[in-house]
């Protein structure tokens, strides 16, 4: 598996120190049953790494997701007298399922539909109390 597609990362992530920097990337075996994501940014304020994994096997029906995320999530507070910015640290793990199928129309056309199904697990820190 080598790497389809390399991006930079930056003016996009930010955590409560400033700017993130970083690469992101998408991988996929010949057959396209093998599917991995990765983004990684380093805050250069913060001197920390944020993740975000996702590996997709379409091997089977239905169609299988695993994810992992370490990120700094913002929140605004538009407050109208005092607005407001706080971090957290947010640990993400996720499992899914796609089950695609088409719908065809009597012949007239077809439609692709896909139902998914998942469960998320979430743990979150805080990094910087709001300002209220």
């Amino acid at each position: 598996m080598r790497p389809r597609i390399w991006a930079p990362v930056w003016g996009v992530a930010f955590d409560e120190m400033g700017p993130q920097y970083g690469l992101l990337t998408q991988t996929s075996d010949m057959l396209e049953q093998h599917e991995l994501f990765l983004t990684a940014v380093y805050g250069t304020g913060s001197s920390r790494l944020s993740t975000i994994t996702r590996y997709v096997n379409h091997q089977f029906w239905p169609t299988l997701s695993l994810s992992y995320a370490d990120v700094t999530q913002t929140h605004q507070y538009p407050n109208t007298i005092f607005p407001s910015t706080y971090f957290e640290r947010a640990h993400r793990t996720g499992i899914s399922a796609a089950f695609p199928w088409t719908v065809d129309f009597q012949g007239n056309f077809t439609v692709p539909t896909t139902l998914s199904v998942g469960l998320t697990f979430e743990d979150t820190d805080p990094v910087s109390q709001p300002a209220f």
